[in-house]
């Protein structure tokens, strides 16, 4: 199977959330000391130079790392032009599949984090949405994971399937496992073939 199509749409999705979840504010005069390259459309709010900064959080980082962005702060076009050059970057030394899991599971995780809410149980079967009563409910709520109709949201319910924009967060778990499995299965098939070539 050819993965490359599936990891271009977790990319985007990747830089969606990027630019959802990590903006940023710096002073003007601090991203000057910092040398930062930025356009004056970037300069909002009292002087500050609006960015995207991974603040050292883990996932964060793993971003950064994945999107292959080389500077800490970043402007609104290096996400753009990251977004864009996505579809010439087919090469071949590249494992598509991994990269593409990976996103997959980093993206559940934001999922999971930046979506989640509790509702209380009536409002859920109201809805009728769909969850696990052992691992979702508390104390007569449900915890939930909303895309709340924001285009980075509806990105990620795109790339992880979900069909509902309202659903049991342990369904969201349930698909983090499911790429969790998959690398790990792709892991172990390439020390097979390691293996095999050391024969």
């Amino acid at each position: 199977m050819d993965y490359f199509d599936k990891y271009k749409e977790a990319k985007k999705c990747l830089v969606q959330m990027v630019g959802q979840f990590y903006s940023y504010y710096l002073p003007k005069e601090i991203a000057d000391e910092l040398e930062i390259i930025y356009d004056k459309k970037d300069v909002k709010y009292n002087d500050k130079v609006e960015l995207y900064f991974h603040e050292y959080k883990a996932e964060g980082l793993l971003a950064w790392q994945l999107l292959e962005l080389k500077n800490k702060f970043v402007t609104f076009d290096d996400l753009c032009t990251k977004r864009s050059n996505i579809r010439n970057e087919n090469r071949k030394d590249t494992d598509y599949q991994e990269l593409y899991l990976r996103m997959s599971i980093l993206l559940s995780d934001m999922v999971m984090h930046y979506y989640s809410k509790k509702i209380p149980i009536s409002e859920a079967k109201r809805l009728g949405i769909k969850y696990n009563d052992y691992y979702d409910e508390d104390e007569n709520m449900i915890e939930v994971c909303d895309h709340l109709f924001e285009g980075a949201g509806e990105s990620a319910w795109q790339l992880l399937e979900l069909k509902n924009p309202i659903i049991g967060k342990s369904i969201v778990s349930g698909i983090r496992d499911f790429y969790k499995d998959n690398l790990i299965i792709n892991e172990h098939e390439k020390i097979k073939e390691l293996k095999k070539l050391r024969r």
